[in-house]
């Protein structure tokens, strides 16, 4: 049956045992044809008019043993009655399966509501990449509109389902922060809010998240590097995987400085030439300027004592993280975590934005002009 249908069959297994070989391989090759073009619709058309609720039903299989091979004196008389064989039997074992299943789950049979499904939708999508069959097919835009609605009634076991997938699987992370709009991210990110300090929390979170979208679209149309690009959805990611963690979100400056350090500490050390290398800071550290220049505050004093400090925390990380996250440090490579530290202590000398000033303002008229995002429970400061 055709995914773009109400109901959706994943597969078919047909077996035939017939006296006669010529007769079952001349059966093999139209009777598939048949039974999906002409017997499946009208099993589609029974279901709709006796399970027309909300709920979705899903069966593991159904096995039916159809014999109606005597006393037929034509192909097209043999897929008729074949056909209303099949028809007949699928009704009986569907409701014997229905009418013997509980209201609990039963292995084989589920009795799923449309939000519950969405939930198991998007989760089966974020674990996999892939949209489960029973889906049929599904637009990204179709998925959030969806889950507006789960939201408001699934709170709690999408929560509890996407909590341990965010814990688990950076890909998780990545395809929340690549495939889906600004509003679904802050919903399922809002999700983890405590209920203390809730408020700052949302805030906090809006920041983050309207950073990280806002930015990656300008690098884009800009035309940025695509280690900047990389840099700026690594925002959104961190903040779901801090949030799943039960930590408090880091909308800071020191967030995006720390993100760059990090993928440093992974990239230079096994750059194939000093080149390589040099490229890989310096679009680091366009990305961080930037993240500095449009930092929605009103002020943002970041000196270079306050990079060491980074620097030095985030290098001794990573050091410890041989594999925790993929990364599998080159033996050969000829830079060390400390001699990394001590190239971009060097490099930083260079190339930090406004060493022990403030930054991210803008002068109009020979007055100062705050640049700060609009978001819930904060009012635009100028």
């Amino acid at each position: 049956m055709n995914a773009s249908t109400q109901h959706i069959i994943h597969r078919f297994n047909l077996t035939l045992e017939s006296p006669s070989t010529e007769g079952a391989l001349a059966l093999c090759d139209s009777l598939p044809f048949f039974l999906r073009e002409e017997v499946l619709p009208e099993l589609g058309a029974w279901l709709s008019r006796n399970y027309p609720g909300e709920a979705h039903l899903r069966l593991d299989k159904l096995d039916l043993e159809v014999d109606v091979l005597a006393g037929t004196s034509s192909e097209s008389e043999l897929k008729m009655r074949i056909g209303e064989a099949v028809s007949r039997q699928f009704q009986a074992a569907l409701s014997k399966a229905l009418n013997e299943a509980p209201k609990g789950p039963t292995p084989g049979v589920q009795r799923v509501t449309p939000d519950r499904g969405t939930v198991e939708l998007l989760c089966h999508f974020l674990k996999t990449g892939r949209l489960p069959w029973w889906a049929g097919r599904v637009e990204i835009s179709e998925l959030e509109h969806r889950l507006e609605k789960a939201l408001a009634r699934e709170r709690d076991h999408l929560k509890a389902d996407l909590q341990p997938l965010l814990q688990n699987d950076e890909r998780v992370a990545q395809r929340l922060s690549t495939q889906f709009s600004f509003s679904s991210q802050e919903a399922l990110l809002l999700l983890f809010a405590p209920s203390k300090d809730w408020e700052r929390w949302k805030a906090d979170a809006y920041i983050l998240l309207r950073l990280s979208t806002q930015w990656t679209g300008e690098a884009l149309t800009e035309g940025l590097p695509p280690l900047k690009e990389t840099l700026l959805r690594q925002m959104a990611r961190q903040a779901f995987r801090q949030a799943a963690a039960g930590k408090a979100l880091s909308a800071t400056p020191e967030m995006p400085a720390r993100i760059w350090i990090r993928t440093m500490a992974r990239r230079l050390p096994q750059a194939i030439s000093p080149s390589s290398a040099r490229q890989s800071f310096n679009e680091g550290g366009a990305f961080w300027r930037y993240a500095i220049e449009k930092w929605p505050t009103r002020k943002v004093s970041f000196s270079l004592a306050t990079f060491k400090k980074l620097l030095k925390e985030e290098v001794a990380q990573t050091a410890k993280e041989e594999t925790s996250d993929g990364f599998i440090p080159d033996k050969k490579a000829t830079a060390s975590p400390t001699s990394l530290a001590a190239s971009l202590d060097r490099e930083m000398k260079a190339n930090i934005p406004g060493q022990a000033k403030t930054t991210g303002t803008e002068q109009h008229s020979g007055k100062t002009k705050r640049r700060e995002l609009r978001h819930p429970g904060r009012e635009t400061q100028t």
